[in-house]
């Protein structure tokens, strides 16, 4: 009984002190966090083993971030995956969608990226560079016959529908002649034909029947309208005139149609168009449509490999990525560098400890035969 007794008190004791060995030996690991000194001299293994070789560890953990986890061509495979480009691609349709279909207008717009149109800066800028290069595009084809400048399939098309067009303008005069508004019209012209027209006409005024006559009046005039030849005299005027159109320079037709102010007259059409209309109101579909279907898809195919076969390397160079990581990890306190590895390996860490026991225990049994034996 005494032999077995010495046995387990040799193997418990081996226990105890293998756990508390591996248990004081992971402690110092961190601890002590400052050197400890009895005068000038300094205790052995003060401070603990990681706060001693911190800046080594802080230096290989950067290496190591940079030579086997966070490599160039780590990066470059995961940009090729395609979850990658089909969830930029949806960002980026979304985004597209959003601009063309909001309720801003371009002014808003350019606030809401930064670019402020503060009293109508920009909208200068703009003018200045458009008026420009429409100045430059006037003294370049100043001499030019519009005819020869615009394509001859647009001409062609004035040319088909100008007898389109007087049918269309004699229709809306009839339109207005029967209507109340022609007939207060022609009413007003025939009261001042009267008027100042001598003593016997103004006494003759009161007893005519004005409404039957401007009604007769009316009639005629519709039948003038309806007639063939009023149609065809109006169609050759119309093709007349656009004859003469096709006949003038540049210059003439910029001094009759725009003038001197003409210019400044569309700019401030084209800017009230541009720039104070919401973006939806815009007939956008086609250009919406081809950015999405054609240009992201490229755009962002391109991009990526582009990405990965040129920069990457060149910015992760810049970035300075062991020196990013050795000042992050300086940076932390002993107690977080603890807390972290603690965190990560709490269950590894007990299990040293407690194989430490174990292992403890055994010696001490083991010691306790041995002893007996040699007793």
């Amino acid at each position: 009984m005494q032999t077995l007794i010495t046995i387990l008190f040799m193997g418990i004791v081996g226990a105890i002190i293998g756990g508390i060995t591996n248990s004081i030996a992971i402690k110092m690991l961190f601890r002590p966090y400052e050197a400890k000194y009895i005068g000038n001299w300094r205790l052995p293994f003060t401070p603990g083993l990681i706060p001693k070789r911190r800046d080594e560890l802080a230096k290989q953990m950067g290496q190591l971030v940079i030579n086997h986890l966070l490599t160039p061509e780590v990066i470059q495979q995961k940009l090729t995956d395609p979850k990658i480009y089909d969830s930029l691609h949806q960002i980026l349709v979304k985004k597209v969608v959003e601009f063309f279909q909001s309720e801003k207008t371009l002014n808003e717009w350019l606030e809401h990226i930064g670019m402020m149109n503060h009293d109508g800066k920009m909208e200068d800028k703009l003018y200045i560079l458009l008026n420009k290069q429409m100045t430059h595009w006037i003294n370049e084809h100043n001499d030019q016959l519009l005819q020869e400048l615009i394509p001859e399939t647009i001409w062609k098309k004035l040319d088909k529908n100008v007898n389109k067009i007087s049918k269309y303008l004699l229709i809306n005069v009839k339109q207005f002649l029967v209507s109340p508004s022609g007939y207060h019209l022609i009413k007003h012209h025939f009261d001042q034909f009267f008027e100042g027209r001598g003593r016997l006409l103004n006494m003759l005024h009161p007893f005519l029947d004005n409404r039957n006559m401007i009604e007769r009046l009316q009639q005629e005039l519709v039948k003038i309208i309806e007639n063939d030849q009023t149609e065809k005299a109006v169609t050759q005027v119309l093709q007349s005139e656009l004859d003469r159109v096709k006949s003038w320079t540049v210059e003439e037709g910029v001094q009759k149609l725009l003038g001197k102010e003409g210019k400044d007259l569309i700019w401030e059409e084209l800017k009230k168009f541009f720039f104070h209309k919401p973006l939806k109101s815009f007939p956008l579909t086609d250009l919406k449509n081809t950015i999405i279907n054609q240009m992201i898809p490229t755009v962002v195919q391109k991009g990526m490999e582009k990405l990965g076969s040129t920069y990457i390397e060149k910015w992760m160079k810049k970035l300075e990525i062991p020196e990013l990581v050795k000042n992050q990890v300086d940076s932390f306190s002993t107690e977080q560098l603890e807390e972290i590895v603690v965190g990560i390996s709490r269950r590894e860490l007990k299990m040293i400890t407690y194989l430490g026991a174990y292992l403890g225990g055994l010696i001490g049994i083991l010691q306790g035969f041995i002893v007996i034996l040699m007793g």
